[in-house]
């Protein structure tokens, strides 16, 4: 059984040192420093020390370390490629839906990084071990993936197609391995800030966090504000609680993080998928084949397969904009919510604005950067009526 903790906010003028050596006083222990909320996750205090603490001068208030699960998958079914396919890789329907093939020959997500907040990644797996860049473990034990859930996310994002192996949606993408969850595929609240903490010091262009909790926490939306103010696009997965209304999870439900649903092969949302207000769009969900523990392959289904099929595009997203000169910005959400394709017959409450679209995307992504690149030309117009011309393609 995992220790109680608790999460201690720490007020604008408070110095950290002297409220760590006051926890440790009490009887606590500082476990982690997120400063990313100004906070300290402590162990050993029961209630009636926490509430010492709590009216220490400098301390904000004390909550509960709340617990968050990988959005767990709604079936498994191991599948290996048929033996004419042994010679490349698959490129999954998923994949294959939202029209990634289609431009791959501008883009197929070239250095930029995804990173994948969840139970780890499987090092040694050939579609993912040439993508793999960095390892952060917020859990402690093996940095590794035990699990599973979190090398199958991987696959979708940036699986490279060795052969009899799989395509991702960038498979050029580099993989950021965040391990937020255990090989249960259980965490923490304070293990998620954690890792965005990280995220936003590394850089880190896009995180996807194929996780949640049903419970609203103002710690958890002030860590993914935080985040997408710090430029870090926040994809997260909406949830397996559908049809039923109002059953988007947290922390897909916060305004900053980017909520995807599950559609089907069949061209529909799944029945599955978590519908709500604050839906931003759908992505392939059902029937999704991707990587897996030991060097496999498996279909799962699940917006926690949704989510990195939006990742992976946001990743082609940025790989054309470097290449065009332009960087990351404010537009790369808008291009993918503009570039969704709406569903017919369905409410925005169950598609958001409809199945994300990587050519739809991207010609929203290059008509902002040219856009851009013309106002720049005007303010640099020189006298005489010369321009100085900006780098534009598409």
């Amino acid at each position: 059984m995992r220790p109680q903790r608790n999460l201690v906010i720490l007020a604008p003028e408070a110095v950290e040192e002297e409220c760590c050596r006051a926890v440790v006083r009490l009887g606590g222990r500082v476990v982690k420093r997120l400063s990313l909320i100004r906070a300290l996750v402590v162990e050993g205090l029961d209630q009636e020390r926490c509430s010492l603490l709590g009216r220490r001068h400098g301390v904000e208030g004390i909550e509960d370390d709340i617990p968050v699960r990988a959005i767990g998958a709604v079936v498994a079914r191991p599948w290996r490629p048929l033996r004419v396919e042994q010679c490349c890789g698959v490129v999954p329907w998923g994949v294959r839906r939202i029209g990634a093939p289609q431009i791959w020959r501008l883009t197929r997500g070239e250095d930029v990084a995804v990173a994948i907040l969840d139970t780890g990644i499987s090092f040694d797996h050939p579609d993912l071990a040439p993508r793999l860049r960095a390892v952060y473990n917020a859990v402690g034990g093996s940095d590794e993936d035990h699990n599973g859930h979190g090398t199958h996310v991987a696959g979708i994002v940036a699986g490279c197609g060795v052969p009899g192996g799989v395509y991702g949606v960038a498979p050029k993408a580099s993989l950021l391995a965040v391990k937020v969850l255990g090989d249960d595929g259980s965490g923490r609240l304070s293990d998620i800030i954690d890792g965005l903490d990280w995220c936003v010091k590394k850089g880190a262009p896009i995180a996807n966090l194929s996780l949640g909790t049903p419970v609203p926490h103002p710690l958890l939306k002030k860590a993914v504000d935080q985040a997408a103010a710090a430029g870090v696009l926040v994809v997260a997965a909406a949830g397996n609680s559908g049809p039923s209304p109002q059953t988007l999870e947290y922390p897909a439900a916060y305004e900053s993080a980017l909520a995807v649903g599950a559609c089907d092969p069949s061209g529909g949302v799944a029945s599955f998928s978590s519908r709500g207000a604050g839906l931003d769009v759908v992505a392939p969900g059902k029937d999704i084949y991707s990587t897996w523990l030991r060097d496999g392959y498996r279909r799962l289904d699940g917006t926690s397969m949704a989510a990195p099929h939006v990742a992976g595009v946001a990743a082609l997203l940025l790989a054309a904009a470097r290449f065009s000169g332009d960087r990351a910005g404010a537009w790369l959400r808008e291009a993918l919510l503009r570039g969704a394709e709406p569903l017919r017959g369905l409410l925005p409450e169950a598609q958001g604005k409809g199945v994300i679209s990587a050519p739809r995307a991207l010609a929203q992504a290059l008509a902002t950067i040219c856009s851009r690149s013309r106002d720049t030309d005007r303010r640099s117009q020189r006298p005489g009526g010369e321009l100085s011309r900006g780098n534009c393609f598409g």
